[in-house]
């Protein structure tokens, strides 16, 4: 998507590539992904996706706009132990296995997610029930390098 400024990265999960782009998302974690269901976007105010420690926060749109699911949301049918690879724009690729799956009120999110320091993870969230054009919660998957 031409959505937001260029490409940083992507993450492929089989044959599904989602561009990653950066986008300035409070430390909080409040979700404000770019506008497009094509692409997830990554949080300046944590950790890049070339970080060797802390969280790197990646966000997306479950659905945007009417019958357009996420490209991402692929994902939501993996399961713990699933792996899927993490690319830079300078092309180094890392291996990531999924830790968890969480299912959590909005705003619910334990400051682990938000680090900036402390083993390496990334924390992809999207959010999920969706009741009368709200959404009340967020799915968080969690996911760790693979140990080469």
């Amino acid at each position: 998507a031409k959505v937001g400024p260029a490409a940083s990265g992507s993450i492929n999960i089989g044959k599904v590539t989602v561009s990653l782009k950066p986008v300035p998302l409070p430390r909080s974690g409040v979700l404000a992904p770019l506008p497009s269901a094509a692409i997830a976007s990554f949080s300046l105010a944590h950790q890049p996706l070339t970080a060797k420690q802390g969280s790197t926060v990646i966000a997306w749109h479950s659905t945007y706009g009417r019958n357009c699911t996420g490209t991402l949301n692929v994902l939501l049918s993996k399961r713990v132990g699933s792996t899927f690879v993490l690319r830079t724009a300078s092309g180094s690729a890392t291996t990531y296995r999924i830790k968890s799956i969480n299912e959590v009120a909005k705003g619910a999110y334990p400051d682990s997610w938000f680090r900036l320091s402390g083993p390496r993870q990334l924390v992809l969230m999207t959010c999920s029930n969706l009741v009368r054009g709200q959404y009340r919660s967020n799915t968080v998957v969690v996911a760790v390098p693979v140990k080469g």
